[in-house]
């Protein structure tokens, strides 16, 4: 009975703990919400993905962007906070059988590295702004941004804005 104790406790800390990291990175950039696919696909088209660039999705969430990106013939890496919905973007990606050309990172996003990214993906709430600073200092010259929502950057002025169905947008900013 002692083990099943220990093993109960354990599977709760664990619960807990994933629990308290999800809620962290809800309130740091952005809860949850899938993008339908078709929004992604229109995220894809207006980034004008071409075949080879390497697509980082900051908060991969349960990686449907980076197996869009790399079924469209990019190389995906997606950062993701959440213990649970990293471990679901990994299936996404396993069962989509392109674990190949996509790699998911249980991470903070504001720690991931973007040096060698041709597109960012991100979806943020105006909690997040100071991803600008990040994006603005280590995206490569030429880079793209989608961001799937208001245009969300104190600074940087998207170059194209389109309305997505269901409402709100979807906004590109190009690197200089």
């Amino acid at each position: 009975m002692e083990f099943f104790g220990v093993i109960a406790l354990v599977l709760v800390g664990l619960g807990l703990f994933s629990f308290v990291v999800t809620v962290e990175a809800a309130v740091r950039t952005a809860p949850f919400a899938a993008s339908p696919p078709a929004v992604v696909q229109q995220a894809l088209a207006l980034v004008e993905l071409a075949p080879g660039e390497l697509v980082v999705d900051l908060g991969c969430g349960d990686g449907r962007v980076l197996v869009a990106a790399v079924r469209a013939g990019a190389r995906g890496v997606g950062y993701e906070l959440s213990p649970h919905r990293t471990a679901l973007a990994v299936l996404t990606v396993r069962r989509a059988g392109v674990r190949d050309r996509a790699k998911v990172v249980w991470g903070d996003l504001f720690n991931a590295d973007i040096r060698d990214a041709d597109v960012a993906f991100v979806w943020l709430t105006p909690k997040a702004r100071a991803l600008e600073a990040k994006l603005r200092s280590e995206l490569k010259p030429g880079a793209r941004v989608v961001v799937r929502s208001n245009p969300v950057f104190p600074t940087w002025k998207p170059e194209r804005t389109e309305p997505v169905p269901g409402g709100g947008s979807l906004s590109l900013y190009r690197q200089n």
